[in-house]
């Protein structure tokens, strides 16, 4: 028995084709108890595969790859493992300083030095070895080594990285990173990886995995490893020694005041007299009409613990404006909040407007209210540095959103990749239905079931292209 600890899941972004949902069901199906993501340089899907394999009954363990540096040169790869609650919050130091964050995914060796407590830490590299062995105790520390492609170069790294583990009393482990399911869908990683390299699929001179770079089962990755058990039956140890995984968790928000309520009356009543004193009352309705509007949304904001949110959205935007940092006048469902505009959240007087405040905040729908700001972009950062310096960097996070291959836009960029002429490929794209998928495209649409049976480089496209759609893109 093993545990897998190299899934790369597909936010190992425009390397892997996995997504987490279907890894998981994979590792089902292989009847695995245990498994551990461990991505490219972020924690991205740790919580989305913590949710799956608790759902299938599967152990989760949170790992995570990364460069490490030493004066500013990569001295080798590193894959690292939350024991606890401790170690995972190390492990976010690390994937969240200014060094991993600047698009290298790298780190320097005094910052793992700093947040290496509770963390299990393996390594093929030798010389990365050789660095952080002093900062571990036996049993959390281990020399990596995997098997892709059985050349002169590989077996020799093999055969340098046992004499050393031996020399210096370090376990071996075996390890497989995956990056597709099955060897026949190395092609479609291939082609992904050209995408996010800009190269060509023809090109021998570049960045190339291996078909054996796929999510192998029990049997055959103990049969890769049949020489050296004890390096197999290591990666169950690591598993045994890791007990944490993040668990869903509702927003946490700074707290603003000791009575948020009482604060937002009160600077939303003063806003009301100061909108209507500057703007005036709009043709059709009354100061009544705008203070019973105002109190039962107070009453709302109040009643769903939201006072608080309205508050600290309020605090920086006004800071931005003073501080000549330009703001849009608000975008979308926040605009039909009156509180919202007596806070100079938004500048669009929902009453004028005709605009409906339960489009943005309703009770029978209880979920976090969000606001489209717009700020100048040369100038934002003025107005994160001040929300983290008053609210702590520790209660301030960035979000990302992630974009993903969608049918036509993926058969463009495969086509490209692959060496197909761009008229032919916006030809078959064009095939493609808006609203479709390709897989529904191509079972639907006779001419093109026709074109995948007489070009086999179509047929070819096409496969790819449906075995990476939907895939997370940079």
């Amino acid at each position: 028995m093993y545990t897998h600890l190299k899934l790369k899941s597909e936010h190992s972004i425009c390397t892997s084709t996995l997504k987490i949902k279907e890894a998981v069901s994979i590792a089902k199906k292989y009847a695995m108890e245990t498994i551990a993501i461990c991505d490219d340089g972020n924690l991205f899907g740790s919580l989305e595969f913590a949710n799956e394999c608790v759902k299938y009954g599967i152990k989760p363990i949170i790992g995570v790859t990364m460069k490490l540096h030493k004066l500013s040169r990569e001295i080798g790869e590193i894959s690292i493992y939350a024991k606890n609650a401790e170690g995972y919050a190390n492990i976010l130091q690390i994937t969240n300083s200014e060094f991993a964050i600047n698009g290298s995914g790298a780190i320097p060796i005094e910052v793992f030095e700093k947040f290496c407590g509770d963390i299990i830490a393996i390594s093929p590299s030798i010389e990365v070895l050789k660095l952080i062995n002093p900062f571990f105790t036996k049993g959390e520390i281990f020399a990596e080594f995997s098997r892709f492609t059985n050349e002169q170069d590989e077996i020799k790294k093999e055969a340098d990285l046992v004499k050393f583990a031996c020399e210096n009393s370090l376990p071996l482990v075996a390890t497989n990173a995956s990056y597709f399911e099955s060897e026949e869908l190395f092609p479609s990683q291939d082609a992904l990886l050209c995408v996010k390299t800009g190269r060509f699929t023809v090109e021998e001179d570049r960045q190339m995995f291996t078909p054996n770079h796929n999510f192998k089962t029990e049997k055959k990755f103990e049969k890769l490893f049949k020489d050296i058990p004890h390096a197999v039956l290591h990666t169950n140890f690591i598993a045994e020694k890791c007990n944490y995984y993040p668990k869903p968790s509702p927003p946490i928000l700074p707290k603003f005041a000791d009575d948020e309520h009482t604060e937002l009356e009160k600077q939303a009543r003063d806003g009301l007299t100061k909108r209507l004193t500057e703007c005036g009352i709009t043709a059709g309705h009354s100061e009544g009409d705008y203070i019973s509007r105002l109190e039962y949304e107070i009453g709302v904001i109040s009643s769903m613990g939201f006072a608080g949110y309205f508050l600290i959205v309020s605090d920086f935007i006004k800071w931005s404006k003073a501080n000549e940092v330009a703001v849009g006048p608000g975008r979308g469902s926040g605009a039909g909040s009156l509180v919202a505009y007596c806070l100079e959240i938004t500048d669009l007087d929902p009453l004028r407007y005709g605009l409906l405040f339960e489009r943005f905040l309703n009770p029978e729908r209880v979920s976090m209210p969000d606001f489209d700001i717009d700020f100048c972009q040369e100038k934002r950062y003025k107005v994160i540095d001040y929300v983290q310096q008053k609210y702590g960097s520790e209660k301030v996070a960035s979000i990302v959103t992630f974009g993903r291959l969608q049918a036509r836009a993926v058969l463009k960029d495969v086509g490209r990749v692959i060496g197909i002429p761009y008229l032919e490929i916006d030809r078959i794209s064009k095939m493609i239905p808006q609203d479709s998928t390709l897989a529904q495209a191509i079972a639907t649409d006779k001419d093109l079931q026709q074109k995948r049976i007489d070009d086999d480089i179509i047929a070819n496209l096409l496969d790819i292209g449906t075995n990476l759609e939907g895939v997370i893109r940079n």
